[in-house]
């Protein structure tokens, strides 16, 4: 007796009802059902109206096992009489024929587990990508990472396996569709719904499809002189987060060294923050802004932004002030280019600057959310996964990281979790 076809590879509803009699363009079904069914319902008519999203998810997927043979060639009947005969009083119960004919929605929560995870992610962080408390979590034990040198700024690690946290439907599926291959500190993460052989999720709502890993939409805080700066402004609260790092590694009134340092979002941070900061802009423009955007804000005399070549300047400085804390927020705009993939790609066309930095003992990085962490030199790294605020609407989006690497461990930095007011 042979064994049962693996519902996974079995043929999926859409591909049995092409295959199917009489003959007629399914697409072109489906299109006139989704608006036959909109205006019914903009017209009184109790009756469900879905999008082409719901449509594709069952579609997609195989049919349920117990339906009888003769409910594909019914539907796809109905289908032929919606398209050929103009039969729009028939869409509900069309509607109603697939939903009985493919995967069942899914009603009770859902299991979602995030089973690859870059190094060093804390556990608030995740939480808050998936929009839970930290104590609402699931663990799943798996083996022991290979690498062991990077440690988590929020001294929260996660022990290895599959984290995730059981979640409605729809914010099962919305988490998905936002998280599901998002490149975060070089892993993109793979997310697995823990459903049925016969379920399926929502569709995720049109209002809720935005780009992965949304940017926050607060406008500049600082001047910008052009499109560059104002895309690659440090967000206040972010600055003011790694301008307490920082302090954590330097003290009070010690001195960072910001050798790409734009208009000055981080400088400016940094100085608010109590410390002396001595600036560097290839940008004569931007660097003009950056000193400014200082002056404005009372910083004291020791320190400014001033135009010029980080990678000619940057190691003598390094050699006159040791005890300085080098801050490097090289160009990685935009992301998905490939620059921001590890330090030969940041680095590499300031090659002094890249030694320099390297053999330097007090070091701050601000890094795309991409950035690989496993091409890190050796070393004993931190590593913050830094997330928006609730004022700008991405509390729960991981914007950038910051890493650090120096004798003084860096203080716990303190994120507001998603909705926080």
């Amino acid at each position: 007796m042979s064994a049962a076809p693996d519902r996974a590879e079995a043929p999926r509803l859409r591909a049995l009802l092409a295959a199917a009699p009489p003959a007629v363009s399914v697409n072109d079904a489906l299109r006139l059902l989704i608006v036959s069914l909109r205006a019914q319902r903009k017209a009184g008519a109790a009756v469900e109206a879905p999008g082409r999203a719901e449509l594709d998810r069952l579609l997609d997927a195989p049919p349920r096992a117990e339906l009888p043979p003769e409910a594909v060639p019914q539907i796809k009947a109905g289908l032929f009489r919606l398209v050929r005969e103009g039969a729009t009083h028939e869409a509900a119960a069309l509607w109603a024929a697939l939903q009985a004919a493919g995967p069942r929605r899914a009603e009770a929560p859902v299991p979602l587990w995030v089973e690859a995870l870059p190094p060093g992610l804390d556990a608030p962080t995740l939480a808050a990508l998936l929009g839970v408390p930290t104590g609402a979590l699931i663990h799943r034990p798996g083996p022991a990472p290979t690498r062991d040198d990077i440690t988590a700024l929020h001294g929260q690690d996660l022990s290895p396996g599959a984290w995730g946290a059981v979640l409605p439907p729809a914010a099962a599926a919305a988490a998905l569709h936002q998280l599901a291959g998002l490149d975060i500190g070089g892993v993109p993460l793979q997310l697995r719904a823990a459903l049925g052989p016969e379920a399926r999720l929502p569709a995720v709502p049109r209002a809720q499809r935005g780009d992965k890993g949304r940017w926050g939409r607060a406008g500049p805080w600082l001047p910008t002189v052009d499109a560059t700066s104002r895309r690659s402004l440090t967000p206040a609260a972010l600055a003011a987060r790694q301008a307490k790092v920082a302090r954590g590694m330097v003290g009070d009134g010690g001195l960072v060294i910001d050798a790409f340092a734009g208009v000055g979002g981080n400088a400016v941070a940094f100085a608010a923050e109590g410390l002396r900061v001595r600036g560097l802009e290839q940008d004569p423009a931007r660097a003009a802004a950056a000193d400014a955007a200082l002056r404005a804000r009372g910083a004291g005399p020791r320190s400014r932004v001033e135009a010029g070549d980080a990678d000619a300047r940057v190691p003598a400085l390094l050699a006159a002030h040791p005890g300085a804390l080098l801050f490097l927020d090289p160009p990685w705009e935009p992301e998905d280019d490939g620059r921001g993939v590890d330090l030969d790609a940041l680095l590499g066309p300031t090659p002094r600057l890249y030694a320099a930095a390297l053999a330097h003992p007090r070091l701050l990085l601000k890094l795309p959310r991409a950035f690989a962490l496993h091409r890190l030199p050796p070393g004993p790294w931190r590593v913050a996964f830094e997330r928006g605020a609730p004022e700008t609407g991405d509390a729960g989006v991981i914007r950038m990281l910051t890493v650090s690497r120096g004798p003084a461990p860096a203080p716990r930095v303190e994120q507001p979790p998603p909705g926080a007011g």
